[in-house]
């Protein structure tokens, strides 16, 4: 078969390439962009979000257990014995009949055993709910669905494999790994003793600040408060009975409690003007909505900031005006 020029003896990375005795570093680098994505997205509403997420963990893990097995002996990922594999992954591309992207290797749950072999100390339990990592990912991929509450612990799993591993590679940086910003959140979900509700919280507030540190990249104090303040106050994604204005507690601007309302029998009242029907009205906030930040917090998640448990609205003091309404349309449209 005729060799593709610029590939037997490389490694292809998107436009790039890497020398083959670099093939550590795209493992690496793809192993850093997806653990940060799933840090970024797993904590979203919505359910492509969450489905991209569960890819990440998954990819996050296999990815940067193979970087670490490649730093040992990078034949050492070869599936089966496959001849072209072991070509490419020892530098003999040269004798191979396939392009390197044709390279087989282990499977994820496979490398992740070798690597606990050569590092004993990775918290890696395949007989446990560590295999969820990998789980949540096949779920993903194979049937395009993903479990909210698996993707959490899985989310759980890759970054205690993640940081175990990074502390076996010798040309690992924590910090530049995760990116410093994202290393606070790491040590939350590291720390046992929090719950998982402040862990999701954590991750919701730390998406919102990078989305709010990209929407004003660049731009000078006065032009950053202009754009944040347009689109401060954009109508709710979710819907109940009543959406009440309030201002977001990370970036400050105004967002929507997302609310039902409880609304209590008609009762009697009297005014100057005589004898009027009343209904009063309780509001209960269930989600906070921010259209800057994307901010997203549902139920027990916002007790963990100050929003009001419930709400005194406006009574209702014309109760019967829709049916009154609906009277007079059927009278004039018989």
């Amino acid at each position: 078969m005729a060799k593709v020029p610029g590939l037997e003896t490389r490694w292809p990375y998107g436009e790039a390439s890497f020398p083959h005795e670099d093939i550590f570093f795209p493992l690496y680098n793809s192993a850093t962009y997806h653990a940060r994505s799933a840090l970024d997205l797993f904590a979203r509403g919505r359910a492509e979000e969450q489905l991209i997420a569960a890819i990440n963990v998954g990819c996050a893990v296999e990815l940067l257990a193979k970087g670490y097995i490649v730093s040992i002996e990078p034949a050492l990922l070869t599936d089966r014995a496959d001849r072209d594999s072991i070509l490419h992954l020892s530098g003999k591309s040269h004798r191979a009949s396939t392009s390197p992207s044709h390279t087989k290797t282990r499977g994820a749950k496979e490398v992740l055993l070798l690597a606990k072999h050569f590092y004993p100390s990775l918290r890696f339990n395949p007989q446990g709910a560590d295999e969820q990592v990998l789980q949540v990912r096949n779920a993903s991929v194979h049937m395009g669905i993903v479990d909210q509450r698996e993707l959490k612990s899985a989310v759980m799993v890759m970054v205690r494999i993640v940081e175990d591993l990074i502390a076996a590679i010798e040309k690992a940086d924590r910090v530049k790994f995760w990116a410093e910003d994202r290393i606070p959140l790491v040590d939350q979900f590291l720390d046992e003793s929090l719950s998982d509700l402040r862990r999701t919280v954590a991750a919701k507030v730390a998406a919102a600040k990078r989305q709010i540190a990209l929407l004003t990249r660049d731009l000078p104090a006065d032009a950053a408060r202009i754009v944040l303040a347009s689109l401060s106050g954009r109508e709710a994604r979710t819907l109940i009975d009543r959406e009440l204005p309030h201002q977001c507690p990370v970036c400050s601007q105004m967002g929507w409690l997302v609310c039902s309302v409880e609304r209590s029998d008609v009762e009697t009242d009297y005014d100057e003007s005589g004898m009027f029907y009343i209904v009063h009205q309780t509001a209960y906030p269930h989600v906070f909505e921010c259209p800057v930040c994307n901010l997203t917090l549902e139920d027990r998640e916002l007790d963990e900031f100050e929003f009001p448990r419930e709400i005194t609205l406006e009574p209702d003091t014309e109760p019967y005006k829709a049916f009154r309404e609906s009277d007079e349309d059927l009278y004039r449209h018989p």
